[in-house]
């Protein structure tokens, strides 16, 4: 505690013999290694947020291939996969049109939307 209290001893005495440019010239050092600190802390932050906050991109969810049902013990379920939602569509060719792209925008046909 004595070493702190030199140390501020020390302190005092130079700044009281310092001069009204030295002091001007330390606070504006001041304010702006604050102003430093104050940037670093938002990227560090930032930084922070990056490396360990939430992401859907890391976050690799298993989805089950038989999902559990309200009312029923998991032995009561069946052990054959869920059956796929996809169905197989034959491939087929597309007619290109004879126009120009200057006819498409020319083209004065209603547009029509799925409903």
């Amino acid at each position: 505690m004595s070493s702190a209290f030199n140390r501020a001893h020390e302190f005092r005495r130079r700044a009281s013999e310092m001069t009204m440019a030295e002091i001007t010239d330390l606070i504006c050092s001041h304010q702006q290694l604050e102003d430093e600190v104050i940037a670093l802390r938002h990227q560090v932050a930032w930084f922070q947020k990056q490396l360990f906050g939430q992401k859907s991109e890391r976050r690799i969810i298993e989805t089950p291939s038989v999902q559990g049902t309200l009312g029923l013990a998991f032995d009561e379920l069946s052990d054959a996969p869920a059956t796929s939602r996809k169905r197989r569509i034959d491939a087929y060719e597309r007619r290109t049109t004879k126009g120009t792209a200057s006819a498409e925008i020319h083209d004065e046909s209603p547009l029509f939307f799925d409903e």
